[in-house]
């Protein structure tokens, strides 16, 4: 071979090096289907649509749901003692034998009796059913925060799982431009062996690589369809589809202004961040409730059980009622459990809850607080190592720009090409995996803080 076609190699095959690598200068973040060539199973999916499906179809939200329609059920059914019973219906009463007189003697009876009509009968117990309709009511509001919180939670969860798809297509995009641009390479080295340029390991060191980088592909390609069957369980979508983001790029989430990065940025304060969190209302509406409910053993026992009732109705003998009948009653009494009042059994059962709802409670107020300053931590160092990653990946970029040169030059050998191509595909994936948690992250922080999604 002559020098001229040795040099033309080498030029034929640093431009397609240009050209392999170049691509990877521009934003990190194409979303790819080039994995999933089977379009009708593949469904796009949007951010709005995440929160939209996650708020509504999602099966937690909806058994809390329930639970709220179970609460309101009992509270309404709480109201049910203030109306009166109706008791319509007849009765016969019939008597042989003997029967003793108010004089003592006893004589032989022969009688029968019927009634027909109707009548009305209540009983107001006003100790125990006021305090009882008091702590349902109170448990409608339990159940709605509670509803609240899980929704929250249900929706982050969501938006979680799809913020780490978005970074899986992300990475399953740059990896597949990698491969691509790799057997690129290999073709060429595979030529310039042919030729006598270059030793045959490296053409087989071009190989190993691209055999490497299928096997990241597959592996990304794997963590998508995980991902994809966790969105699907949390939204509820029972097709058998792969969901994959429709965004064109990973965005960053801008939830909070740049003063959080601040070095006098301070978080709220605790107690504030309590009073609207939805966990820490209902488990406080949950004690209120168990108050009111207590109250049915102690200021309950001072109000009267009122009873009345009335019937009217044909009377006189059977099948031949003689003329109507009407009584009427009322009466007013105190029942006085005097085995509460001596032992206290059910007033020590409701103290001792209402202490571990409040032990529960300040566990879940510990909760929220490492919540908020974790989120809140992962978010700067998130954003510290965004721009890191940057950085890194600039610096990647010049690294293989100045090796291809010295190809050119024939001073570099494939396999520094090779080790600066995974550097650079390291520090995209590293930036990308940033990326994620800092959006991520501005979701957990924002929830923590009590805000609704």
């Amino acid at each position: 071979m002559t020098k001229t076609q040795s040099m033309k190699i080498k030029t034929l095959l640093f431009s397609l090096v240009i050209c392999s690598f170049g691509g990877f200068a521009q934003d990190v973040v194409e979303p790819a289907l080039a994995a999933f060539p089977d379009e009708e199973n593949v469904l796009n999916i949007n951010l709005e649509t995440v929160l939209r499906l996650a708020g509504a179809d999602n099966l937690q939200i909806a058994a809390v749901r329930d639970k709220m329609d179970i609460a309101s059920a009992r509270k309404s059914a709480g109201l049910q003692y203030l109306f009166p019973n109706i008791l319509p219906g007849t009765y016969l009463f019939t008597f042989n034998g003997e029967a003793q007189n108010t004089d003592g003697s006893f004589i032989d009876v022969d009688k029968d009796q019927q009634w027909a009509g109707v009548g009305i009968s209540a009983n107001w117990n006003f100790g125990e059913s006021v305090y009882k309709y008091l702590a349902a009511k109170q448990q409608v509001e339990t159940a709605s925060f509670e509803y609240q919180a899980t929704k929250n939670q249900q929706i982050l969860n969501s938006v979680t799982v799809y913020m780490e798809l978005l970074g899986a297509q992300a990475k399953m995009h740059s990896m597949d431009l990698m491969l691509t641009r790799t057997k690129d390479i290999a073709d060429q080295i595979s030529i310039m062996v042919d030729q006598g340029l270059r030793y045959k390991s490296d053409e087989l060191l071009a190989q190993t690589r691209m055999n490497q980088i299928e096997i990241q592909l597959n592996l990304i390609v794997e963590e998508i369809k995980h991902l994809s069957n966790r969105l699907l369980n949390t939204l509820n979508i029972r097709d058998d589809v792969i969901l994959l983001g429709e965004e064109e790029r990973l965005t960053l989430v801008k939830l909070f202004t740049d003063r959080v990065f601040s070095d006098d940025f301070t978080l709220p304060a605790m107690d504030s961040v309590y009073n609207v969190r939805p966990e820490v209302l209902s488990m406080k509406s949950n004690i209120k409730s168990l108050n009111y409910a207590r109250k049915t053993l102690t200021t309950g026992i001072l109000l009267p059980d009122i009873k009345a009732g009335v019937n009217e109705g044909m009377f006189g003998p059977a099948f031949d009622p003689a003329s109507n009948q009407l009584s009427y009653y009322a009466g007013i009494h105190w029942t006085i459990p005097l085995g509460e009042l001596i032992i206290g059994g059910g007033r020590k059962e409701y103290k001792a809850t209402i202490s571990y709802e409040n032990h529960l409670l300040a566990a879940v107020q510990n909760t929220i607080r490492e919540q908020v300053n974790n989120a809140y931590s992962s978010m700067l160092s998130a954003n510290n190592n965004m721009t890191a990653g940057r950085k890194a990946v600039t610096l990647s970029e010049q690294a293989l720009s100045q090796s291809i040169e010295r190809q050119k030059l024939g001073t570099a050998l494939p396999l520094e090409v090779f080790q600066i191509q995974e550097s650079l595909i390291e520090a995209k994936m590293q930036y990308i995996d940033a990326i994620t948690a800092y959006n991520q992250a501005q979701y957990k922080l924002f929830v923590a803080l009590g805000n609704k999604l």
